[in-house]
């Protein structure tokens, strides 16, 4: 029985390529909350009130990793901009959120490159797997502008995909 009164679930959860049951999931959602705004404030009392822009990259990432969508939007400005790899540009928060939730859905991200700071940005690497099969879809370079502890801009290309052909400009519509 959980605490809600309600019997426990042993289902996997949606999270289910974890192995994790949705009580053991809720707590994980949890727990990289909790680590995503402590790693923050811990930044932030060290750096005088602001995070290190790669901080603030690390902690968006982390809870994203998590699949915690909310903790990643933490540090997310309200005005922000997204161009995703498949080259459709996204305008403030609330679609950076509907974005990562439709993205996490179908797929999971698993660093290649940890981030690192270029060019007065941050950037990093990923590889994008599929969900179903977990198949790789291809690896993306992003870049993230931070201004204070708020990340205001993302750009995300598509390096390689897997078919192995290099794909600088991924044609619009391209699903990733």
């Amino acid at each position: 029985m959980s605490p809600w009164g309600k019997p426990s679930s042993t289902r996997a959860s949606p999270n289910g390529w974890f192995g994790l049951t949705q009580r053991s999931s809720l707590w994980a959602t949890h727990v990289a909350r909790l680590l995503a705004v402590l790693l923050l404030a811990v930044t932030m009392c060290a750096c005088g009130g602001q995070a290190a822009p790669t901080t603030v990259v690390e902690v968006f990432l982390s809870a994203r990793d998590a699949r915690n969508i909310d903790g990643a939007m933490t540090v997310v400005a309200a005005g922000m901009t997204m161009d995703a790899p498949n080259e459709v540009q996204y305008r403030g928060a609330e679609q950076l959120r509907q974005w990562l939730q439709a993205t996490l859905h179908d797929y999971y991200f698993e660093r290649s490159q940890a981030p690192h700071p270029e060019g007065g940005q941050v950037a990093w690497r990923d590889n994008l797997y599929s969900l179903s099969g977990e198949r790789w879809v291809g690896e993306i370079a992003w870049q993230a502008s931070v201004r204070g502890s708020q990340i205001t801009a993302i750009d995300g290309r598509v390096i390689r995909g897997a078919s192995g052909i290099i794909c600088p400009l991924c044609p619009p519509g391209t699903r990733i």
